[in-house]
């Protein structure tokens, strides 16, 4: 009924998702007493984020669509992990992405919607330290640049560092009712930035980023 969470499950892995994703689906619809045919939507995060994981999660959540014919909405991850507070301020959720940078967006809740205030985006750590001043941060960016955003007054911490399940289903149902599905076949990850590059590319990406 979108109001309770039957299940959630968490674990962090770096490699091995197409071998655990159907383990864990199938083990989570068992253990909960459900079956595909009870799945009414299928939420999925879109990034940005992880570009093997990425790809290899909405590939998953695409093939359960297509075999089983149900409907999948997209979330971006910043947004999943933003929706983790309901506070009447702007949120900040940052993400670790690698190389020097993160990535970040800006949201806030007006009328019991979550809204971005302006597109998810790659930040150098100080520029996104300056811009999230009048709110409130969160994610596991924070962590990772703990030095940057130790003058940032507002700052979320632990277990606010990545998103949840949960968050992605309640924000899915809120988008799904509000715009319906995404289309199966042209919904597709947002990586933000290319591929990473060599380490000696970096000087010249941060020179454009300022």
């Amino acid at each position: 009924d979108g109001e309770v969470i039957i299940k959630e499950h968490i674990w962090f892995s770096q490699k091995g998702h197409i071998s655990i994703l159907p383990e864990f689906l199938y083990s989570l619809l068992n253990d909960s007493g459900f079956s595909m045919k009870d799945i009414d939507l299928i939420a999925v995060s879109i990034g940005p984020g992880s570009f093997t994981g990425l790809r290899i999660g909405l590939g998953f959540a695409k093939g359960i669509c297509f075999v089983h014919k149900k409907p999948i909405k997209g979330v971006s991850s910043l947004k999943v992990l933003a929706g983790g507070l309901y506070l009447n301020s702007r949120i900040y959720p940052v993400l670790d992405a690698k190389r020097g940078f993160v990535y970040g967006g800006c949201y806030s809740w007006k009328e019991g919607m979550l809204m971005r205030e302006f597109e998810d985006r790659l930040f150098l750590p100080e520029e996104f330290s300056r811009i999230a001043e009048d709110g409130i941060l969160l994610g596991d960016g924070v962590k990772r640049f703990e030095q940057v955003f130790s003058s940032n007054k507002k700052i979320a911490e632990f277990p606010f560092l990545y998103p949840l399940a949960h968050n992605l289903c309640a924000l899915a149902i809120m988008d799904y009712e509000r715009e319906g599905e995404d289309d199966l076949f042209s919904l597709t990850p947002c990586y933000i930035a290319p591929p990473p590059i060599p380490a000696e590319k970096i000087s010249e990406l941060q020179s454009v980023l300022k």
